[in-house]
C-alpha cells in the first residue's frame, strides 16, 4: 500500500488511470456548496488534496513511475493501521455527513510527518 501523491489539478485524471490499469485506490471524496448570489452550485473536491492512496503490487510498482501525473510515491510502513484508518475515512466520507479538514496548517507549510 503507498499514498500517492499527484498534481492536485489532475486528481481525477491520476484516478481514472488507476482504473484503467485496474489497480486498486481510493480518492476520497466530499461534495462542497457554494452559494453565488441566490444560486447553489454543488461539485466534489478531494478530502485531502493531492493524494490518491493505492494498492500497488510489486511486479507493477514500476508503472506508476512511468505516469506523468505521478509526483512520488509514499510507502506505508505499517499497513494494518492505514487500512484501519482509511476505512475509518471511508465511513465518515459515505455517511453522507458533511466533511471538511480543519485547517490546521497554512498552505505550502512545511510540515514533519511521523508515524505512532
Amino acid at each position: 500500500m503507498v499514498g500517492l501523491p499527484h498534481q492536485a489539478t489532475l486528481r481525477k485524471k491520476f484516478a481514472a488511470l488507476m482504473n484503467a490499469e485496474r489497480m486498486a485506490h481510493y480518492l476520497p471524496l466530499v461534495t462542497s456548496v457554494r452559494r453565488y448570489g441566490n444560486r447553489e452550485r454543488s461539485f466534489s473536491k478531494p478530502l485531502f488534496p493531492g493524494y490518491v492512496f493505492a494498492r500497488v503490487p510489486n511486479e507493477t510498482k514500476s508503472r506508476i513511475y512511468q505516469i506523468d501525473l505521478l509526483a512520488r510515491t509514499l510507502p506505508i510502513t505499517d499497513e494494518a493501521a492505514f487500512l484501519h484508518q482509511l476505512a475509518d475515512v471511508q465511513r465518515v466520507v459515505s455517511s453522507g455527513f458533511e466533511t471538511t479538514v480543519h485547517p490546521l496548517f497554512q498552505k505550502e507549510a512545511l510540515v514533519r510527518v511521523v508515524s505512532w
